[in-house]
């Protein structure tokens, strides 16, 4: 797999990976957003950021947790290649709100992006998954709350943990 990109031009291959977001399995589905986290993280190349980023968000719709949860994993890894001000523009241009909060939410962890296993060619490792989830966070009056993105890994990490148990 790590010669597929030498091979084609990346941002071309990112194109047609675009149509496998609407097949209809899953597992399918979560693997073709892992192997576009590969390209993002392995291929500097010029990719259509905006595209992308809408293509993912649709995405995020999907109701398996683990389709959701590689989705905002790669637009995390999109808003460390684009920045933040760029970020916002996206952001402000979604009209799902549960979906920009979770993205927010999201961004608070970028010291913990996926990344490409020393050990496993090709692999994607999800950093918020091996260290259990984002922490929950503390809010003014003391109280603990998760956001919706912190529940996703919460309930992700859960459903992982006890089937390899």
């Amino acid at each position: 797999m790590s010669k597929i990109p030498s091979v084609l031009n990346a941002s071309e291959l990112m194109h047609v990976l675009f149509a496998e977001f609407k097949n209809q399995n899953w597992r399918i589905v979560e693997e073709v957003i892992n192997f576009v986290i590969y390209l993002l993280l392995k291929c500097e190349s010029k990719y259509d950021y905006v595209t992308l980023f809408h293509q993912l968000v649709s995405c995020m719709k999907d109701p398996r947790l683990k389709v959701k949860f590689v989705a905002i994993e790669a637009i995390a890894v999109i808003h460390t290649k684009i920045g933040p001000n760029k970020m916002r523009i996206l952001l402000n241009s979604l009209k799902d709100k549960e979906i920009e909060l979770m993205l927010r939410d999201r961004f608070q962890h970028l010291d913990q992006l996926p990344i490409l296993s020393p050990s496993h060619a090709g692999v994607v490792e999800h950093k918020l998954l091996r260290s259990g989830g984002s922490n929950n966070t503390t809010n003014k009056q003391g109280n603990s709350s998760n956001s919706s993105f912190e529940q996703t890994t919460s309930q992700l990490s859960d459903t992982l943990q006890s089937n390899t148990s």
